[in-house]
């Protein structure tokens, strides 16, 4: 039965379980280790996505400002913050405080660990800045987030001494300094490059309680990030007046009073939602980890400690140890791996024959948005994807949804989702009008 307001999904789509099911040999390694070392490889060879330790220890005035101004840019169209319209006075402090006419004409970059969870923004502000008076959940200046033990460089600090413009592998943009513990670049790409490690595989893991350090109380870990393992110990040792037995005792950064760095030793208990090294890439588990935020919140660039559609890729294929661009736009045409770029003239039929083809874990990518195609159902096609909206027809809507109140568009109904659910192709539509499945833009194969 079909209770659900998303058309041709029924409850049990939901759930990994299903799609598993539906697709041959899903056990089957798809990119081994070496393979995918080399698609990084690739990756960082071609430019698009970076190895930050082999960025030179000095670098010019020019390439940082030329950096910071790609990432800085005032929007042409007018923005609101707390229902105002933003002025030209108000641009002019966030440019002043980005101190751009303090910067020396040779910078030695520094390195940096972050220690929690923040955002990359546009400018050096927290300020949540939107394109209509009444929005409130697409902030503007909110460019992307960085996790736990996420390695990056350092450029450039704000003039109030509260940001830094920092690049990671896969972005640039500013970032509170309270989140980044400043280190040696040696420390920090050992830690990084360790060879024994876990890695998250839930969609979160927590900390919970720790009476002494208050940096690690309730801390969230997002998934993907990699810890090493501190072989060190004996499982006599106390970790924070507990015992390890039953834990990996993992190595983890913290930020002390001067901003400096220092690794500190946590619990992670072995039966959390981690994995000792990265996943096997296989179908079966690429589909396993997506699934696991079925349901989450839409956040926009990482806002609400969540994701957008192009960081649910990104976490997804961090668990296997897969590097990806930031944007939907670059993993489409930026990115290793087989790719068919789909022009708009091309007829239904051939869209359909695309989709026929089609194996779970490909990317579809339309403009703006990507999703993950996850199998084919009774000769319709389904994706999984993290979305702020979709359009459906009027008539379909109504007879399966009698009594619901929508907002309505002509032929069609908008259906506000904000968060990550599963589609079929042929039943949901752009502002456009259009069925995805004649939006569709491209398709990217990483696999092959």
């Amino acid at each position: 039965m079909n209770r659900n307001i998303n058309l041709n999904v029924m409850d049990e789509m939901y759930y990994s379980d299903l799609w598993i099911k539906l697709c041959k040999r899903s056990k089957d390694i798809i990119l081994t280790k070496d393979e995918i070392e080399k698609y990084n490889a690739e990756g960082i060879k071609k430019g698009y996505i970076y190895d930050i330790f082999n960025e030179p220890n000095e670098v010019a005035k020019e390439y940082v400002v030329t950096m910071i101004n790609c990432v800085s840019k005032i929007p042409e169209g007018d923005r609101y913050k707390n229902g105002s319209k933003v002025n030209k006075e108000y641009y002019d402090k966030l440019i002043d405080n980005m101190n751009l006419k303090e910067v020396k004409d040779k910078i030695s970059i520094e390195y940096g660990l972050v220690v929690k969870r923040g955002s990359i923004r546009t400018f050096p502000t927290s300020d949540r800045v939107f394109k209509g008076e009444k929005e409130y959940d697409l902030d503007r200046f909110m460019e992307s987030a960085i996790y736990a033990a996420e390695p990056c460089i350092i450029y450039a600090f704000s003039k109030d001494g509260k940001w830094c413009f920092c690049k990671t592998y896969n972005y640039s943009g500013w970032i509170k300094k309270e989140n980044i513990a400043l280190g040696s670049k040696k420390e920090i790409e050992e830690y990084c490059k360790c060879k024994d490690f876990i890695v998250v595989t839930g969609k979160k893991i927590n900390l919970v309680y720790n009476p002494f350090i208050e940096a690690l109380r309730n801390l969230d870990i997002d998934m993907g990030v990699k810890l090493p393992i501190e072989t060190n110990l004996s499982k006599e040792e106390l970790i924070y007046d507990m015992y390890s037995e039953g834990n990996y005792v993992v190595k983890y950064p913290l930020r002390e009073s001067n901003g400096e760095l220092k690794f500190t030793n946590i619990l992670i208990p072995y039966n959390e939602d981690v994995h000792r090294g990265y996943l096997k890439c296989s179908r079966n588990n690429i589909l396993k980890q997506i699934f696991k935020f079925q349901g989450e919140r839409y956040g926009w660039g990482g806002e609400f400690n969540g994701r957008d559609c192009s960081s649910l890729i990104i976490d997804t294929f961090r668990t296997f140890g897969i590097q990806f661009p930031r944007n939907s736009g670059d993993q489409l045409k930026k990115s290793v791996g087989k790719t068919l770029l789909v022009h708009k003239e091309m007829p239904y039929h051939e869209r359909m024959k695309i989709l026929d083809s089609l194996k779970p874990g490909t990317l579809i990518f339309l403009n703006g948005h990507v999703a993950m195609f996850i199998g084919n159902y009774k000769n319709s096609y389904y994706i999984i994807h993290d979305v702020i909206g979709v359009f459906v027809n009027k008539k379909d809507y109504e007879e399966k949804n009698k009594g619901q109140k929508e907002q309505v568009n002509k032929e069609k109904i908008y259906l506000g989702i904000k968060g990550v659910t599963v589609s079929e192709l042929k039943e949901i539509y752009t502002s456009s009008g259009k069925p995805y499945i004649e939006e569709i833009i491209g398709i990217k194969d990483i696999f092959n």
